[in-house]
């Protein structure tokens, strides 16, 4: 009986470890993706305000 309650355990810390791991990685990767994202962002920015700068003349 407790072995196979120890062995239940075991399989549940298993399986919410794996379920941990994955949720960490597409975390990773949208993180990842926000940051390439943001820097997009910001090279149109500076881009956009030099071509007002010189507008202004």
């Amino acid at each position: 009986m407790a072995s196979s309650n120890m062995h239940e355990a075991e399989e549940w810390y298993r399986s919410k470890f794996a379920d941990l791991t994955d949720a960490a990685a597409r975390n990773a990767e949208l993180l990842r993706q926000a940051k390439h994202e943001a820097n997009d962002y910001r090279r149109q920015l500076q881009s956009l305000t030099c071509d007002l700068e010189s507008l202004r003349g």
